[in-house]
């Protein structure tokens, strides 16, 4: 299973398949001591980006229980599209923010249908030293992580999925004075399609 990135996070959202079946089970996980009110969405996706099914529900979790929410029927798209060819994307959103995400890949990512997801970095400097990149997509783009040439750096964030349309921004620290010039020139932005020899 790919692992929330977010271990300390109150709210957690957790998804189970069945391949059998086509089924996927959504659970949510509350570490908070009442109960909180949160927005369960979900996004099947074809790997070039294209939606294939949206839904969203409102949760009501229950303080420190983890809780099967809904299970998702997604047999008759998997049967249409194929294993390789969908991802399915869950958020778990509560007081305006996203608190949780998964990503569920039906097939092993070296099988996945991946196309190259031609992704744009923006690059900032929100304080002295630290470089805002703010990553855009054309389509999903699994396990997203930024690197520079020739500079080590401390990033707030790694191994990322970006999906089109939801920009991602993660903060780079680097080691060593660099202007944004030299950020943007040393830059490299791989994701698991980059893996594949």
């Amino acid at each position: 299973h790919y692992m929330a990135r977010r271990f300390n996070a109150p709210l957690l959202v957790s998804a189970f398949e069945d391949l059998q079946a086509g089924t996927v089970e959504l659970h949510v996980t509350s570490d908070l001591r009442e109960e909180a009110e949160a927005t369960l969405k979900w996004w099947l996706v074809k790997v070039d980006g294209t939606v294939v099914e949206e839904g969203q529900m409102p949760v009501t979790a229950a303080p420190g229980a983890n809780a099967k929410v809904t299970t998702l029927d997604l047999s008759s798209h998997l049967q249409t599209y194929g294993l390789r060819d969908l991802l399915l994307w869950v958020e778990l959103e509560s007081g305006g923010q996203t608190v949780s995400s998964n990503l569920v890949n039906f097939a092993r990512p070296k099988h996945l249908e991946l196309v190259d997801p031609k992704i744009s970095a923006q690059v900032t400097e929100s304080a002295p030293g630290v470089f805002a990149v703010k990553l855009e997509t054309q389509a999903p783009a699994l396990w997203v992580w930024l690197e520079l040439a020739q500079a080590d750096a401390r990033y707030s964030d790694n191994f990322v999925t970006l999906l089109p349309g939801r920009p991602v921004t993660i903060e780079v620290r680097p080691q060593e004075k660099l202007t944004r010039e030299q950020v943007e020139a040393q830059l490299k932005v791989r994701s698991l399609v980059d893996t594949y020899a």
